[in-house]
C-alpha cells in the first residue's frame, strides 16, 4: 500500500509543479451575463496527441435548452469543459457576445455557471451544506435549500433525515444510495443562481420513472436559464429546444428531435437502437 501511495504522490508533486494554464483572476473582461456564445471552428487536442473535437462550430442563445448527444467517446464532455474553460481550444475559438472566451475574466465566467458532472462529489456534510456548497458566499435560507431540494428530486430526503442530518459514514452519518447522492448534486446545481445549467449525464444513477419526473420538473423551472444537457436516454432530450449529434469529435446533425427523425440520419440510428431495448 505504501509504495502504490508513494507512486501516487510522485505524479501528484510533478501535477502540482506545473505551471497554471489559466489565471482565475487577472485583467479579463467582467461578464454578468450573455445573449450568444458561439463555437467557431474550435478542435480540441489532449497532451497525449489524441483528438477529442474537430471543426466544431454552433451558436447557443440566451435561455435555449441544447442536447448534446452521441456515443461514448464523440466528445461531448470535452466540449463541455472547454465551455467552462477547464482547457482552451487547440483550434479555433469560443465567442461570448463576440468576445473570445479566453480574454474573459475566469472567476466571472465562471460565477455564471452550475453543472453536474457523471463524477460528482460525495461530501461528509450535512444535507443543506451539500446543497449550499455550490454557492458558498451566501449564508444558506433553509427555504431556498428546500426549493433546491425539491427541484433535484430529494424532498423525500429532506423530510426523512432533516436538513442538519450528517451524510457518510466516515464521521458516524448516514450513508446514501448512488440515486440519492445523484439527487443530492442535482439540488446543488439548482441551489446555485446560474444563467447557464449543465447537465452532464444527470440522470445516470436514476430509474427511468424518477427520470421522467425529474425531467418534468426541470422543464417547468428552467424558463430564462440556458440548459446543455448531455444524456444517452434519447426519451429525455425530446424536451430540448435543439439537438446536436456528435461524432468522433465532429458535428455531423443538429435539429429538433423530429426533423432529426426525418433525415433518418446518425440521431435516427441512435433512437431506432434504443427504441428496439424496450420493444417485446
Amino acid at each position: 500500500m505504501l509504495y502504490e501511495s508513494l507512486l501516487y504522490f510522485e505524479k501528484l508533486e510533478s501535477f502540482l509543479a506545473r505551471p497554471a494554464s489559466m489565471a482565475e483572476t487577472g485583467p479579463g473582461r467582467k461578464v454578468q451575463g450573455f445573449e450568444e456564445i458561439r463555437f467557431e471552428g474550435v478542435g480540441f487536442c489532449y497532451p497525449n496527441g489524441k483528438r477529442a473535437l474537430a471543426g466544431v462550430s454552433f451558436a447557443l442563445r440566451r435561455g435555449e435548452r441544447l442536447a448534446l448527444v452521441g456515443e461514448n467517446g464523440a466528445g461531448k464532455t470535452t466540449l463541455v469543459k472547454l465551455l467552462l474553460r477547464f482547457y482552451d481550444p487547440t483550434e479555433g475559438r469560443i465567442l461570448v457576445d463576440g468576445i473570445d472566451l479566453r480574454e474573459i475574466d475566469l472567476k466571472a465566467w465562471r460565477a455564471l455557471i452550475a453543472a453536474v458532472f457523471q463524477d460528482f462529489g460525495r461530501y461528509a456534510l450535512t444535507l443543506e451544506e451539500n446543497v449550499a456548497l455550490s454557492d458558498p458566499d451566501v449564508k444558506p435560507d433553509p427555504n431556498r435549500v428546500a426549493e433546491a431540494l425539491r427541484l433535484g428530486g430529494a424532498w423525500e430526503l429532506l423530510q426523512r433525515l432533516g436538513p442538519q442530518a450528517l451524510l457518510s459514514k466516515a464521521f458516524g452519518g448516514t450513508e446514501l444510495s448512488l440515486g440519492e447522492w445523484q439527487r443530492v448534486a442535482l439540488s446543488r446545481a439548482f441551489f446555485r443562481k446560474a444563467k447557464l445549467l449543465v447537465l452532464d449525464e444527470p440522470t445516470a444513477s436514476l430509474d427511468p420513472k424518477e427520470e421522467a419526473h425529474l425531467y418534468r420538473r426541470f422543464a417547468g423551472m428552467a424558463g430564462g436559464k440556458t440548459v446543455i444537457l448531455i444524456t444517452h436516454r434519447l426519451g429525455s432530450v425530446r424536451m430540448a429546444d435543439r439537438i446536436l449529434v456528435l461524432q468522433e469529435g465532429r458535428l455531423v446533425e443538429e435539429g429538433t428531435h423530429e426533423e432529426l427523425l426525418r433525415r433518418k440520419g446518425a440521431y435516427a440510428e441512435l433512437w431506432r437502437l434504443q427504441a428496439q431495448l424496450y420493444e417485446t
